[in-house]
């Protein structure tokens, strides 16, 4: 044995020998004998502490003395022992009694309000306080997860299950995670997490506690959960008063929360309340949010004067999506807190209840107003009689103040829980000696056998994603929806990089080419059979000197049914804003020219994929299509954040187009002529066009929003106001257009969300040519579109095209409990239900209505609409529509 390898064996002995010389560990069991996973085994005036594992069992190293120690778990009696720790380790062995509740006599003798009703107005009036109570602090996190599937569809379990025998994992573990970091906030809402050492495999597949840990239940949510401390949770929970224990000298009152209407996003469970500090002693709490379950539980201990902190924190997930049933759970253990309370309302305060103390309330009240100027918190005495209804007053008028002092940025997030989270060059690199002395459970043995195989198995999944390719991700989000782009990076040319595309970056590696995927833009339609699309793109990369972006795109394709040659050039130039820029006005220039086909309704592209497949398919060929040979330019520009502007100018040369494929199985296709009663072919021959456009977007309204230190101006609340002027200018064709819409989303209650979109358009001149008609965003697919507002469901893309006057109303109501979801089981699943109005009034038609019912959520991300269609209020028909779920990006906010 070579002389380092004595050393380490030596060394690992000699520090076994030290931790059981100076170990307290043991079990905590309840009064059967089961035990009692993560209870928390405190020190008492110290930072020590210890969490116990699965099995109950828990070690704790400590030097020799006298100590005090606590055990506790959420519904049982708090235990409190001394020990007395020697040279040798001591072993305990601790049974817990469910919690003897106290009930006073007034739950009795007093009126028929629940008492409980008063212990939470004091709480929520001062829910405020203890949100801002703290100016700072910081404070180690240990964060221990694990995952594991319960249930996997019949198609998958064998595949699956093979496949993790391959590489000796369990099949129901698919998850591990443990961490310890470094936690630090500063006031208002700057969260830093410096991850030390961490150990980790498989995907907590979006269910992280962090925003539990850095969010806090005296905010109005929780995790998109409504908070049973939100200033409107009288309106949405019940409360019962379930007794009292003693705590820290202290009386703990137990709430029962429910909420009025079962289901996501608002929690049910306990709290347990402190008696005159009227803050969260512990807590036992479910919710679910978009079908996932979560289950907390918090406990809390005096870290600072009469500030409480929670110290551990357990959460249970579970959900089933696409039949995969999961569950992970998470344990959060803080401890060493450091914190320094916020001088300015830091004042110990006694609150009044309003209605049980009417009479004491108006006196402390009059002492207030009496005061030649308001008086801040900070101005009071300590003790001070203060009303809830004042209390509130005061605080709301701190935030305020404290509003105004606070800088102005435009580069934060507004999610404000978000912690920004720093990880550690060495986090993991750390020995078993290091998680051996700052782990504060103790491994089971079936973890530590898993620790070991888990460790390998990374190593080797590190060596190996080392060596794959990297691609470059594009996620684009305009008008027309949601796209995305994979460029993957390529360190060479091949062939097949034609049909599959690349990114390649020059010797230098200011500039790129790339070669746009040829296999993704072949598609098929009546006039051109089947097409495809050659694209090259050449620009420069961004770097810390770079002060404009530039981009060429030549397009160059091939229509085999038309034997046509389409061409397209753009030409864009933008800039880039730089650090040294207080002030950055976006903008952007383009220069276009081409010559191929073009959609008469710009809501169906010329490359739609659905028209392909319905063509193929179904011999339903909705598009039509006609020639356009154009150059033109674009200037969008916005100067502030409540505004954009973008204007454009084109030539346009445009000559009608016929059907070169005529049947498909032996069913005729329908003319490339659209179907509007209003329009003969005059209306679509040959004609030149010289087109102007300009839209003005504005969201005048905003509320702010705190994050690291900095306020933004959130307009996300705000309707959006858009002008668009249209003019033909000369050569054939010659119109003046106006359109004004408004666009405005509605947060109702605990969960119902109202879309609403109105529009109005009308011509100074009418447009002779059908190209210039005013076109409606209309739906011919049983799919559905996303956007819940912005598409009729069933309207014909071309029926209703007018050069005349029009009003659309567009609406989508969701309700969070409306006829299925009165059922708590399917609110809970994150289930929706939706009622749908939209209308189109145009001087040249009659006046088309749909009116339909949906489920949202369906799966998590699926939607089914029945759709009923009306002419003059006449019934039409009935169509059934299927897609993705309206405010799918919602899923991903928790």
């Amino acid at each position: 044995m070579s002389e380092l390898r004595i050393f380490s064996v030596l060394s690992l002995f000699l520090y076994a020998t030290m931790v059981q010389a100076q170990q307290v560990k043991g079990y905590v069991r309840d009064n059967s004998d089961a035990p009692l996973p993560f209870a928390t085994v405190q020190i008492s005036n110290s930072d020590k502490g210890a969490v116990t594992n699965i099995d109950g069992y828990f070690s704790l190293d400590l030097d020799p003395g006298t100590y005090r120690m606590r055990i506790q778990f959420v519904g049982y009696r708090t235990r409190d022992t001394t020990i007395i720790l020697g040279k040798n380790a001591l072993n305990l062995s601790v049974n817990l009694r469910p919690e003897a509740l106290t009930l006073p006599t007034a739950i009795i003798t007093g009126d028929n309000e629940d008492p409980a009703y008063a212990i939470m107005r004091r709480t929520i009036a001062k829910a405020p306080y203890h949100a801002n109570q703290i100016d700072r602090y910081h404070a180690k996190v240990y964060i221990k997860g694990s995952g594991r599937l319960l249930k996997i569809p019949f198609l998958f379990r064998n595949r699956i299950k093979k496949e993790l025998a391959k590489e000796g994992i369990d099949s129901t573990v698919s998850f591990t995670q443990e961490s310890i970091s470094k936690l630090s906030y500063r006031r208002p809402g700057q969260y830093r997490d410096t991850v030390i050492s961490v150990r980790t495999t498989g995907d907590d597949n979006n269910t992280s506690p962090m925003s539990f840990i850095t969010g806090s239940f005296y905010e109005s949510k929780v995790a998109a959960a409504v908070s049973p401390l939100a200033s409107n949770a009288f309106s949405i929970y019940n409360f019962e008063y379930l007794g009292f224990i003693e705590d820290h000298g202290s009386i703990i009152n137990k709430i029962k929360v429910s909420p009025k209407s079962r289901g996501d996003q608002v929690f049910e469970g306990t709290l347990y309340i402190t008696d005159q500090l009227w803050s969260i002693h512990s807590l036992d709490l479910v919710t679910s949010i978009w079908g996932i379950q979560f289950a907390v539980k918090q406990v809390y201990a005096p870290v600072k004067d009469d500030i409480w902190m929670p110290i551990d924190q357990i959460f249970d997930v579970g959900g089933n999506v696409f039949g995969f049933g999961f569950e992970y759970k998470y344990l959060a253990h803080l401890s060493d807190y450091s914190v320094i309370p916020n001088p300015e309302i830091s004042v110990p305060l006694v609150v009044l209840d309003d209605k049980k103390d009417k009479e004491e309330s108006i006196t402390a009240n009059a002492k207030i107003t009496k005061l030649p100027n308001p008086p801040a918190i900070l101005d009071l005495k300590p003790g001070q009689e203060l009303s809830a209804k004042q209390l509130r007053k005061m605080m709301k008028e701190y935030k305020k103040k404290e509003l105004d002092s606070i800088p102005e940025t435009e580069n934060i997030n507004f999610n404000t829980n978000e912690s920004k989270q720093v990880i550690d060059s060495n986090a993991a690199k750390r020995d078993s000696l290091f998680w051996a002395e700052v782990r504060p459970v103790a491994l089971t043995e079936h973890e530590i056998k898993g620790y070991s195989r888990f460790d390998s198995l990374a190593h080797v999944e590190k060596v190996k994603s080392a060596k794959e390719d990297s691609s470059r991700l594009t996620i684009t989000a305009g008008e027309n929806g949601v796209g995305m782009q994979i460029e993957k990076a390529r360190s060479g040319f091949k062939l097949s990089h034609l049909l599959t595309g690349g990114r390649y970056n020059f010797n230098d590696k200011k500039n790129y080419f790339s070669i746009q995927p040829t296999l993704t833009s072949i598609n098929y339609n009546t006039v051109e059979g089947y097409h495809f699309d050659f694209g090259l793109k050449f620009g420069n990369n961004t770097n810390k000197l770079t002060k404009y972006l530039w981009s060429i795109n030549p397009k160059l394709g091939y229509a085999f049914a038309r034997e046509k040659i389409n061409y397209s050039m753009n030409l864009s130039f933008s800039n880039v804003k730089s650090k040294d820029q207080k002030k950055f006005v976006p903008w952007n220039l383009n220069f276009s020219a081409g010559d191929r086909p073009y959609s008469f309704n710009p809501a169906l592209e010329r490359g739609d994929y659905l028209n392909s497949i319905y063509s193929l398919l179904f011999s339903k060929n909705y598009l039509k299509l006609y020639s356009k040979k154009y150059v033109g330019s674009s200037f969008f520009i916005q100067p502030g954040k409540s505004i954009s502007i973008l204007s454009s100018f084109e030539f346009q040369d445009r000559d009608p187009l016929e059907n070169n494929v005529n049947e498909r199985i032996k069913r005729p296709y329908s003319p490339n002529f659209p179907p509007n009663a209003e329009i003969t072919s005059t209306n679509i021959e040959s004609n030149r066009a010289l087109i102007f456009q300009s839209s003005i977007s504005w969201t005048p309204f905003f509320n702010y929003v705190v994050s690291n230190g900095f306020k933004q101006k959130d307009r996300s609340g705000s309707p959006k106001f858009t002008m668009v002027y249209r003019a033909g200018l000369g050569l054939d064709s010659k119109f003046h257009y106006l359109q004004l819409n408004t666009r405005k989303h509605f947060n109702i209650g605990a969960g119902d969300d109202w879309d609403l979109d109105l529009g109005y358009g009308f011509y100074l001149q009418k447009p002779e040519y059908f190209q210039d008609f005013t076109h409606f965003n209309g739906n011919q697919y049983i799919f559905s579109p996303t956007d819940p507002i912005k598409y009729f469901r069933a309207l014909n893309y071309y029926s209703n095209s007018t050069n005349g006057s029009s009003f659309t109303v567009m609406s989508n109501y969701q309700f969070r409990k409306f006829i299925l979801t009165t059922i708590p089981y399917f609110r809970k699943k994150g289930i929706r239900e939706n009622i749908i109005l939209n209308d189109l009034w145009t001087n040249d038609h009659a006046n088309y209505s749909e009116l339909g019912y949906s489920i949202n959520y369906l799966l998590r991300i699926f939607r089914l609409e029945a759709i009923s269609t009306w002419q003059d209020q006449k019934f039409q028909k009935m169509y059934y529509r299927f897609g993705i779920a309206t405010g799918f990006n919602q899923l991903f906010k928790f």
